[in-house]
């Protein structure tokens, strides 16, 4: 991985939300070479990776809104909401068709 590539994963990572000191833990656990890794790292906190334009970037330069990690877990718990919803349907739909089918007379 060159250098440029590690800077870039850097600073994804702290778009992210994840400390430096994490980063760099995790660039080096995966079996990255310890020196390039911090001297990326070092680059990055001196502002020198400035011929990689992060991803979290405009075009004018200005910094998107990343969303948090909390509205993931709203989406999921409105997904299951749906998933609950759905089958609560479907077995009304079930069950008003079994009456059509097989009425009790009394």
């Amino acid at each position: 991985m060159t250098k440029e590539e590690l800077i870039g994963g850097i600073k994804n990572a702290l778009e992210r939300g994840e400390s430096m000191d994490k980063a760099i833990k995790s660039f080096i656990g995966a079996g990255y070479n310890r020196e390039e890794v911090t001297a990326a790292a070092r680059d990055v906190s001196r502002g020198v990776s400035a011929i990689i334009q992060p991803q979290g970037k405009t075009a004018a330069g200005q910094q998107k809104q990343l969303p948090k990690t909390p509205g993931k877990k709203k989406s999921k718990a409105k997904t299951i909401i749906i998933v609950a919803i759905v089958i609560f349907l479907l077995m009304l739909v079930g069950i008003l068709v079994l009456t059509f089918l097989f009425p009790v007379f009394s």
